[in-house]
């Protein structure tokens, strides 16, 4: 319980960036925010604020968890499906630094945001309608992938069809990325 305690307050410190906010975990392992010594319910916080706290609790539970039980096969390797979603430019800078403290080997990330490809190695953009893959060249790499009607159409009924996803990946190969899209 401590050392999950310490790492979402440290992490969510980190992406906050605001003195007058600190988080913490209750005896029942459920994130309490406060501002100057007050808690504020979960729904008053801005996107940003809450999309730090759900970050910093889920990087701080695999750490825990990834610590507890040692023969986990996936330990070297995060995935996250918009993890940015409300965060500043600034926010987005703090979320390189605590991916880089995390010492994950293998971090595949998933974003609509363009800064998170200046703190990656290596960049796989998926666009709707586009049946050419771009030339892949080390060590960044930017793979263009066509989508099937079936998938182009689930995307138009969401409102996505003209908002690409970014797939950005640390020690993602271009073998790896054929795998994935393969």
């Amino acid at each position: 319980h401590h050392l999950f305690g310490q790492l979402f307050q440290e992490w969510f410190g980190i992406l906050i960036d605001n003195e007058q906010m600190t988080a913490m975990i209750d005896d029942a392992f459920a994130p309490v925010i406060l501002q100057d010594g007050y808690e504020i319910l979960f729904d008053n916080l801005s996107g940003g604020e809450k999309t730090s706290a759900a970050l910093a609790y889920r990087l701080a539970l695999n750490k825990v968890i990834n610590e507890i039980i040692q023969d986990i096969k996936t330990k070297d390797l995060l995935i996250l499906d918009e993890p940015t979603d409300g965060f500043s430019s600034e926010q987005l800078d703090k979320v390189r630094e605590v991916l880089e403290r995390l010492g994950i080997k293998q971090t595949i990330l998933v974003s609509h945001e363009a800064k998170i490809e200046s703190f990656v190695e290596h960049i796989i953009h998926v666009e709707p309608y586009l049946l050419a893959m771009a030339p892949i060249t080390p060590p960044n790499f930017v793979m263009h992938v066509g989508l099937a009607p079936t998938a182009q159409k689930r995307l138009e009924s969401h409102g996505e069809a003209g908002n690409p996803r970014i797939i950005a990946g640390r020690d993602f190969t271009p073998e790896d990325a054929g795998k994935a899209v393969g």
